[in-house]
């Protein structure tokens, strides 16, 4: 096999287990071995930026990095170069959907349920201004109180299920995931009909207790929301995921 000239489909992959103690410039000097052998692509373990410490590099933290344990870009290019030199070859391994999670070091993870927090603030923040400004008006009291929860319910669970299937469609196909879509789609619908009931009941129960719902109903209405938020999504993502 000539330099510079590796099949475009492999023909013999031999498969290396990148770490810490075994990383590019290792895989580099092994590059004229594995010609000798006849390979014709390397097949790497994941070597994008996975959590400290791992063994396997499948708890992927960053898809946009390469994992520094197994050394700095120039390392990786060397070792690229020492393929090519060599008429080799790669194959990465990666599963796009396995992500280290649990901790604070994957920002697009925690984006994730902040994004889902913040979506159910501004929720039910806007039911709250509404039931603030009906209770301000006399269009809110204990006659239809009732009537007007269960229709605030009703959008929030309409509302959650529209948003839910697009959410769970969009994290489907993004991530090739059914289960991430599910846990993204139940907790759009939880969320959703939390935010309507906390920014209608809240108002009112300060309201029966004769204190100002317009000054009293924010910090109450953010802390529930942002504490049904978090619960729902990472606690289903802990029971369907992990």
């Amino acid at each position: 096999m000539s330099a510079d000239a590796a099949p475009p489909v492999p023909r013999v992959t031999y498969r290396l287990q990148l770490t810490k103690d075994f990383g590019f410039a290792a895989a580099a000097r092994l590059a004229p071995y594995l010609a000798a052998l006849g390979v014709s692509h390397l097949y790497a373990s994941p070597y994008l930026k996975a959590r400290p410490g791992s063994t396997h590099g499948y708890d992927i933290v960053d898809h946009n990095a390469l994992n520094p344990e197994l050394g700095s870009e120039d390392d990786f290019r060397a070792m690229v170069d020492a393929l090519k030199a060599n008429g080799l070859g790669q194959v990465l391994d990666f599963v796009p959907n396995h992500m280290g999670v649990g901790g604070a070091d994957n920002v697009w993870w925690l984006d994730v349920g902040e994004d889902a927090a913040t979506f159910k603030g501004t929720s039910a923040s806007q039911t709250m201004t509404v039931a603030v400004r009906a209770l301000a008006t006399q269009d809110l009291g204990p006659v239809n109180a009732f009537r007007v929860i269960l229709r605030e319910s009703a959008v929030g669970l309409l509302n959650g299920v529209l948003f839910a299937v697009i959410m769970a469609a969009i994290a489907y196909f993004w991530f090739g995931s059914d289960q991430l879509g599910l846990v993204i789609g139940v907790a759009m619908i939880v969320n959703l009909v939390a935010a309507a009931l906390a920014g209608i009941l809240i108002p009112l129960g300060f309201n029966q207790l004769g204190l100002d719902p317009a000054i009293a109903s924010g910090v109450f209405v953010t802390t529930v929301t942002d504490v049904v938020g978090f619960f729902a999504f990472l606690g289903l993502a802990a029971l369907w995921l992990v």
